[in-house]
């Protein structure tokens, strides 16, 4: 697993638990990860990384739009424990990996909806030992500014090296009649 992505699911580990007090914590949670299995059916027709893909998109609703994340706690927080057994079973997956960003990101905009301030990591100190960090204001980074490329103006549309072929007389029958 990438370095990168393993630091992004330590940080969203460490974002689900500080999730407002305002989101609720179930009695039965409706999310119910540490209870993940895949249908056999839908792994027999689409495959193993595709039914984890369906199986948390019934978890937690379709995605189109945002991600919402509607409750809190243990079994909202094992997501996490999902996403790194199957996208260490499928590296590379697309599918998961956008499952971590997108949730990071719900849980991201919980957090700052509710006036909290976000945990952040020291990623120099070690990789697997996080330390948070409280931050008092959170700024997007600022993006470089690209550079247009040095580009040509046509000025004919004549190419010396185009050759024209022959073409046969279409014979074809067609229209209303």
């Amino acid at each position: 697993m990438e370095p990168n992505l393993k630091d992004r699911l330590a940080e969203l580990r460490q974002y689900l638990k500080a999730l407002p007090s305002n989101i609720p914590v179930p009695k039965e949670s409706k999310y119910n990860f540490s209870d993940f299995s895949l249908d056999a059916d839908w792994t027999a027709e689409i495959g193993e990384a595709a039914a984890v893909n369906r199986e948390l998109e019934v978890r937690f609703g379709s995605r189109a739009g945002d991600l919402k994340i509607v409750e809190r706690g243990p079994e909202t927080e094992a997501v996490v424990d999902v996403l790194e057994t199957w996208i260490e079973k499928y590296p590379g997956d697309i599918l998961l990996e956008k499952w971590v960003y997108d949730t990071l990101e719900a849980a991201r905009g919980l957090i700052l909806a509710a006036g909290n301030t976000l945990p952040v990591f020291d990623v120099e100190v070690d990789s697997t030992k996080h330390k948070p960090v409280n931050v008092n204001n959170h700024q997007p980074e600022k993006r470089k500014k690209v550079q247009k490329l040095d580009t040509h103006v046509l000025s004919t549309f004549d190419d010396d090296r185009y050759l024209d072929a022959d073409e046969d007389e279409d014979a074809r029958k067609g229209g209303a009649k």
